[in-house]
Parts: structure tokens; C-alpha cells; sequence
């Protein structure tokens, strides 16, 4: 019900710490495909227990609201602490995030600690490549490895929206850091790192 008054448009759903499933997240993608008075601004589903099977329902959710908002779609999304989300669930938002799907609202996504690995972290990387909105991106505590930085720093070589990474507390290692610092003699627009 709370969707379904066009007067008063629900902009901000917080949903964290409140134990939910990927089942719940099917009802969410559901009211996103059908409602066109779906206008949320921001969703905060961290600290769940969504998995791949969730975050593949989160890639829909941001396809369908550039699909019926444009400019009114989704500009905030919070994963924080969804350690089931694992590589194949962030492919899932990638995808979302990418070529013809490219979401032109999400402005900010943080995916600290979603248990996702070399897979999810080249899928991320592919798709900022093209994404011409995200502002701000944070990848920290997941399991970035060298050849996940280095995917990552030739992303940020041709993406020109990104204007904060947070990839801290992945245990790279300086040969991973160094694949940032080459990154940055070509991106004009990041303005803030945390490795």
C-alpha cells in the first residue's frame, strides 16, 4: 500500500538489520515492475541476509526504476554486510549497472563485506566502464586479489563519473595498490581512494 499513493511517493526505505531473505526482495521487484509510482530514492537492505538469489532481484529493482523513472530512479543503494551476496549476486547488480541495462540514476552503492571475490570484483570493474552516473563506490572486506585490482584500475581509466572508490580491508597488497596509483594518472575525476 505504502507504493500505491502517488500523492505521497515513499522516497527512503530503510530496511537494515531486519533479517530479510530473498523472498521479501521478490515482493520488492514485483511492486518496482509493475507500480509507476515507484519512486524510491534510497533503499538501505544492509546488514540482511540476502544472497545471489536477492541480489539478483536488486538488479531487476534497478533496471526497473530507470525503466519507469528516469531521472526519478533509485540514486542510493545500500548492501553493507550481505555476506551471502557472493560473486554471482554481484554480477547480478553489475549487469544492472552496465551496457544496454546501464542505470542512469544509481549515484551511490556500497557493497562493504558481501562475500564476493575475483568474479564479482571484474564484473563490478567491466561495468563501471561503462555506467555514466555512480558518484561513489565501496567495495570494502571482500576478497579483492591482484588480478580483481587490476580489472578495477583499468575501469577507472576510461569511467568518468566515479568521483570516490573505497576498496579497503580487501588485503590486496602493494602490487595492487601500485595498479591503483597508474589508474590515476589517467581518471580526472576521482577525487577520493581508501585502499
Amino acid at each position: 500500500q505504502m507504493f500505491k499513493n502517488p500523492n505521497l511517493p515513499l522516497q527512503v526505505l530503510k530496511l537494515d538489520s531486519n533479517h530479510i531473505h530473498s523472498n521479501s526482495l521478490t515482493v520488492l521487484e514485483n511492486i518496482s515492475k509493475e507500480n509507476v509510482n515507484f519512486f524510491l530514492k534510497e533503499l538501505d537492505l544492509s546488514d540482511n541476509q540476502i544472497d545471489e538469489e536477492g541480489a539478483a532481484s536488486l538488479g531487476k529493482i534497478l533496471e526497473n526504476s530507470q525503466r519507469t523513472q528516469g531521472l526519478a530512479a533509485l540514486k542510493r543503494l545500500l548492501l553493507c554486510r550481505n555476506e551471502n551476496i557472493g560473486d554471482a549476486g554481484a554480477a547480478s547488480i553489475a549487469a544492472a549497472l552496465s551496457g544496454q541495462n546501464n542505470n542512469k540514476g544509481l549515484e551511490f552503492l556500497d557493497l562493504t563485506q558481501c562475500g564476493f571475490g575475483r568474479n564479482g570484483c571484474i564484473a563490478i570493474g567491466n561495468a563501471i566502464k561503462e555506467n555514466t552516473t555512480l558518484q561513489a563506490l565501496i567495495l570494502r572486506k571482500n576478497s579483492m586479489d591482484l588480478i580483481s585490482c587490476v580489472s578495477m584500475s583499468e575501469a577507472l581509466k576510461v569511467n568518468n563519473t566515479l568521483e570516490m572508490l573505497d576498496v579497503s580491508s580487501n588485503g590486496f597488497g602493494h602490487y595492487g595498490a601500485y595498479s591503483f596509483s597508474e589508474a590515476l594518472k589517467e581518471n580526472k575525476t576521482l577525487r577520493s581512494l581508501d585502499i
